[in-house]
């Protein structure tokens, strides 16, 4: 299985890696150039290919087409296209750095 993080607003996309007990993480840096004021990450999971680790670009792109990362449409589960039951979609809000 693997499991991906997608930004909704820059497209950028993160492989979230193993930590045990049904746990992933991902890091990523929030620099000058991301994105200020309201965002929203949002994960799923697509089956592996059992003869390469990774992530898998047909499956992104089908997944995509299938609008299945739109924030703006209900998740619908597609056994033929990922592993996921739903759609994890995380919130946040980055502010500008305070001037002292």
């Amino acid at each position: 299985m693997v499991v991906v993080a997608k930004h909704n607003r820059t497209g950028q996309m993160w492989e979230l890696k193993s930590i045990g007990n049904d746990r992933y993480e991902a890091s990523f840096e929030v620099d000058k150039k991301f994105p200020l004021d309201d965002q929203t990450i949002s994960v799923l999971a697509y089956a592996s290919d059992q003869q390469k680790q990774g992530r898998r670009d047909d499956a992104e792109r089908a997944i995509d087409r299938a609008g299945l990362w739109d924030i703006r449409r209900p998740y619908r589960f597609d056994p033929l296209l990922v592993v996921s039951r739903n759609r994890a979609d995380l919130n946040f809000t980055v502010l500008r750095k305070r001037k002292n």
